[in-house]
């Protein structure tokens, strides 16, 4: 492996024999990647656990919110009409 100057600001190696990465290195890499993919599957796997709940709670406090906005707008229309009446 050789140095050689590039135009930009990383070093540029160059290998003259092969490019193929030594054959005792290939094993540690394949092993990486499948640890790598099974902690990604994980981590999908629970921000899927925490969405789902969060989706389905959603749903009940968007029912709670409009709701509370109907008997505000109930309670404003009775005030209204209760008012009317003297004694």
């Amino acid at each position: 492996m050789r140095y050689e100057s590039g135009t930009g600001s990383r070093p540029h190696f160059c290998c003259s024999r092969n490019h193929m990465l030594p054959k005792k290195i290939e094993p540690q890499i394949t092993t990486a990647s499948e640890q790598q993919t099974s902690v990604a599957e994980e981590i999908n796997q629970n921000v899927t656990g925490i969405r789902d709940p969060t989706d389905q709670s959603a749903a009940p406090s968007n029912q709670t919110a409009s709701s509370s906005s109907e008997l505000t707008k109930l309670g404003s229309e009775l005030q209204n009409l209760v008012s009317r009446f003297r004694l």
